[in-house]
């Protein structure tokens, strides 16, 4: 070997799916299309059938500074998941997360505006990210873990 060491590299998964989203933000960069367009809200999924929303919001990002904080937190959860889990099965889980996420976001504004609040405000709201998917499978990466402790940004223990 050389004595050099091996640098670590990702496991397919995480490394498709940051790669996706990393070419959907250069896209975006480079050829400009409104950005509302792929966004996540209430309105155009539940009366305008826009269902492929509930996909695109969470591969799209606000910003570099979004998708930089987005893919850094992927690449160290995904990793450690999929090392635990494997490849097939954390592709499966974030699939499933993408849908059950934005499912989730397009519920809670239904529900504020039919029945809390009376306001179409909660509808009309936009969103873009993979943040929910993320803290999903950071519950799901705690829950397989052995360890009683987490570290929370390598500086604290939790």
């Amino acid at each position: 070997m050389n004595g050099r060491r091996a640098e670590p590299r990702l496991p397919l998964c995480t490394a498709t799916t940051i790669a996706l989203c990393v070419g959907l933000q250069a896209y975006r960069f480079l050829f400009e299309p409104p950005l509302n367009q792929f966004t996540l809200s209430g309105l155009f999924v539940i009366y305008g059938h826009q269902y492929w929303r509930l996909v695109t919001s969470a591969l799209f990002h606000g910003g570099f500074v979004h998708i930089l904080f987005n893919m850094m937190s992927m690449a160290a959860i995904g990793s450690s998941l999929e090392h635990s889990i494997g490849t097939v099965q954390l592709f499966f889980s974030v699939a499933w997360l993408i849908i059950l996420c934005s499912c989730f976001s397009v519920a809670v504004s239904w529900f504020l505006t039919m029945v809390v609040f009376y306001d179409p405000a909660y509808l009309k709201q936009q969103s873009v990210g993979f943040s929910g998917v993320i803290f999903a499978l950071c519950v799901v990466d705690i829950y397989k873990s052995s360890s009683s402790t987490r570290s929370l940004f390598g500086f604290v223990e939790v």
